[in-house]
């Protein structure tokens, strides 16, 4: 298995129906469960707890950092030295690897998804810019 197709299974979107809960559909928060991803995003900036939850969720998924191993389980051994962490530490010219995490898991969390815009060179990734999940259809 290579990195890349590693890289993006862990990755990949699963996409929950909006307005669902693992506990069923009496956790709703006051919120219609027939809404759109927009107004899921729009609330964010709108009611304080949403925002406060939200953003605090978001901020402990950027301070963490990514580790790359190669190897089994049993055997595996840190890779210090990484276009792909590279990448992740800096993935465009405007967002740190951080404030890059942050705006994904805040998308995560408000619509189940997020969108990067991938610019490549070839096969080589060169930037992942993170795209709001209701303006990407």
């Amino acid at each position: 298995m290579g990195i890349r197709s590693a890289f993006a299974g862990m990755f990949k979107a699963r996409r929950a129906p909006v307005g669902s809960s693992p506990i069923g559909a009496s956790l709703s928060f006051g919120f219609p469960a027939n809404w759109s991803t927009s107004q899921y995003v729009s609330t964010y900036g709108s009611v304080g707890w949403v925002y406060a939850c939200v953003s605090r969720i978001a901020q402990s998924i950027g301070e963490a950092e990514f580790h790359l191993y190669s190897g089994k389980k049993e055997n595996a051994t840190e890779v210090e030295e990484h276009p792909l962490l590279d990448l992740l530490k800096n993935p465009n010219p405007f967002m740190t690897g951080q404030e890059c995490a942050e705006t994904c898991q805040t998308f995560l969390e408000l619509t189940g998804e997020w969108v990067w815009l991938i610019f490549r060179d070839g096969l080589t990734i060169r930037e992942l810019w993170p795209v709001n999940p209701s303006k990407s259809r």
